[in-house]
């Protein structure tokens, strides 16, 4: 019953946002990511609070000993992570970068900020909010996937979705739920995201997740869809799929030896 309740109070949450982003539509993106961030992390938050009748602190990954230091160390791992990606690319001629004319440097400032506030939201939304109710319902490895699900399903309406980026973003919200449980942080995982998402778009400026429009400093342009992802960004290509599963390999193996229990 609690996670039937969980369950529609997302679809609320996603009501909320969906509304907030056709009222915006017409606005600059940040407004759309500084939107998602509050609106995903404050409602989930209110559930948890209101109707759970619980503590903020309780919240799967929100107690941690330095939280800002632990988000900075998964927003450097996420920048690194994703960094990865180019010389790949390169290597197989799978994408052209050039330079891009006199960058906003305030301008680009204010997306770091705006995908900091975005990534965060998706991160409580569901790893703290769906993946630590389901846990204690379902256990750990269906909870994973749900969680995992529920984030892939949140990129569903996006443009240029591809079954083989469905398969990425649902790997990389596998890679993000076994970060929070291995590690009991939301910071770190919500570091990765956002840095992630930033370097994605306004560093090597390639598509995030389908959305063009990132002020940058480099212009991405894909020759090979395979491997680039085409007009969805990196997230849809093989490239991903190979980086993602490298990094959840280790997670589930260390789980694995140390509990004796797969996950």
């Amino acid at each position: 019953m609690r996670l039937l309740t969980v369950f529609l109070w997302i679809l609320l949450t996603e009501g909320c946002y969906t509304l907030f982003g056709i009222l915006v539509a017409d606005g600059p993106l940040y407004l759309s990511l500084i939107g998602a961030g509050v609106l995903l992390s404050i409602l989930p938050l209110i559930f948890h609070v209101a109707v759970a009748k619980r503590r903020v602190s309780d919240a799967l990954g929100i107690r941690t000993r330095h939280p800002f230091a632990t988000y900075a160390a998964g927003f450097a791992g996420g920048t690194l992570l994703f960094l990865l990606v180019a010389p790949i690319l390169l290597l197989f001629h799978a994408v052209a970068f050039s330079p891009v004319t006199n960058p906003s440097v305030p301008l680009i400032l204010l997306y770091a900020f705006a995908f900091l506030l975005q990534g965060f939201g998706e991160e409580v939304l569901c790893r703290a909010f769906l993946l630590g109710y389901a846990r204690e319902t379902l256990g750990e490895t269906w909870a994973v996937v749900l969680s995992s699900g529920l984030f892939a399903a949140l990129h569903l309406a996006n443009d240029n979705i591809s079954i083989l980026a469905l398969i990425n973003v649902f790997l990389f919200g596998v890679l993000a739920s076994l970060l929070c449980l291995r590690s009991n942080s939301l910071w770190l995982c919500a570091g990765l995201h956002s840095a992630w998402n930033f370097a994605q778009g306004c560093i090597l400026g390639f598509p995030v997740s389908g959305i063009t429009g990132f002020p940058g400093i480099l212009h991405a342009a894909g020759t090979d869809v395979l491997f680039s992802g085409g007009a969805f960004g990196p997230e849809g290509g093989i490239v991903a799929t190979a980086l993602f599963t490298v990094c959840i390999l280790p997670l589930l193996l260390g789980h694995t030896k140390k509990t004796g229990k797969s996950l």
